[in-house]
């Protein structure tokens, strides 16, 4: 694949925008592409990539949208299970550039994504297209669909600056997905935010899932349980689960839970077992300092990483950010990590950040190629 034009990709702006308008705009100059398909449409703070995973994985010719991406941009897009291919996301991306050039449209970098998710899946003339939000909902890129299920996975803390900083404001922008007259479900964690209320007002039947347990593996199996038997659909995916979700390879368990929700879970699934963290967090200073409050709560020992991506906070940021004494040895990536799964005998966990995991694999020199479902 041409290396300019997928470095042409990632130099395009992230900043999210106000508003649906620029996407609009792209999509209508596309075609349309996104009504070519029925769609599930998936929001929440925790929970929604293993929920689209697992609702996906259960069509035979699914699309599949996801955010963001742990190894390659290709996984963020798959049609029955299958990441897209190097010429077709050449041939997508060159198309979405000369459109965006003629029509004088500035797309952000996840607009472009979203556009040529949707632009693979009517090629591919996808059953049905099962979509992630990147951010919130409501303003989120993905949100010009008009879904026939929509679901909530979970309500927590997280990208606060951007979202609110309450859960009821932030449910309200996960809530935005919800459409006029269209089911939604919602998950154990998503229920008592005021997400029903919205719900009600647009005459939308809002599906609630029964807690299951302590463990966040057997909620979001129920959760996409209830979506695939509203949508009549067959089960057979509900074991599927996207990489670094508790994920476990030798002694290190790989999970990208990242905020205190999250890693308040991850630690209910851990149970009693001796572990020790590494963990590295993004730039979001609220959901580090409190997932670094939640683990420093666990006794575990809590090694701090220095992982070399933009939007990662810089291991003296993590230290300032610590409650406490962080474990030695602390530091890059690349020459601490292996010497703690090496030396110590507990089961070492690598969290905190989906962007730390890529680093991680290489610092292990653990190869592996994304699976299929």
């Amino acid at each position: 694949m041409s290396r300019e034009l997928i470095d042409r990709l990632f130099a395009v702006a992230r900043d999210p925008k106000e508003g649906l308008r620029v996407m609009r705009r792209l999509t209508e100059a596309l075609g349309s592409p996104q009504k070519q398909f029925p769609v599930v449409h998936v929001a929440g703070t925790n929970g929604k990539g293993s929920v689209t995973t697992k609702i996906a994985a259960s069509f035979r010719h699914a699309g599949l949208y996801t955010s963001p991406h742990l190894h390659t941009f290709r996984e963020r897009i798959r049609v029955g299970g299958k990441m897209i291919s190097e010429d077709d996301l050449e041939k997508g991306l060159e198309h979405l550039f000369a459109i965006c050039e003629e029509r004088n449209i500035p797309p952000n970098f996840f607009e472009l994504a979203t556009a040529l998710a949707f632009l693979h899946f009517a090629q591919e003339k996808v059953d049905i297209a099962v979509l992630e939000t990147g951010l919130g909902g409501r303003l989120d890129a993905t949100n010009v669909v008009d879904p026939k299920l929509t679901v909530i996975t979970s309500i927590g803390m997280d990208h606060s600056e951007v979202l609110g900083e309450t859960l009821e404001a932030i449910a309200a922008e996960k809530g935005g997905i919800v459409k006029p007259g269209v089911p939604c479900i919602l998950g154990p964690g998503a229920q008592g935010y005021g997400i029903e209320e919205i719900c009600k007002d647009l005459a939308s039947p809002a599906i609630l899932v029964e807690p299951c347990g302590l463990s966040f593996i057997e909620e979001n199996r129920k959760i996409a349980q209830v979506a695939l038997e509203y949508l009549q659909a067959p089960t057979t995916g509900l074991d599927a689960l996207p990489p670094c979700r508790f994920e476990q390879i030798g002694r290190v368990i790989f999970d990208v839970a990242h905020n205190a929700h999250g890693l308040e879970a991850l630690l209910r699934q851990l149970g009693d077992r001796p572990v020790r963290f590494a963990v590295a967090f993004s730039k979001d200073r609220r959901s580090a300092v409190e997932g670094l409050q939640v683990l420093a709560a666990s006794k575990a020992p809590v090694h701090l990483l220095e992982v070399p991506h933009s939007r990662m906070l810089k291991l003296e940021q993590l230290c300032d950010l610590f409650p406490g004494r962080a474990a030695q040895p602390s530091g890059r990536i690349d020459q601490v990590l292996p010497w703690i799964v090496n030396h110590f005998q507990e089961t070492v966990v690598v969290c905190g950040s989906c962007y730390l995991m890529d680093s991680a694999f290489a610092a292990l020199k653990i190869r592996r190629f994304l699976q299929d479902y």
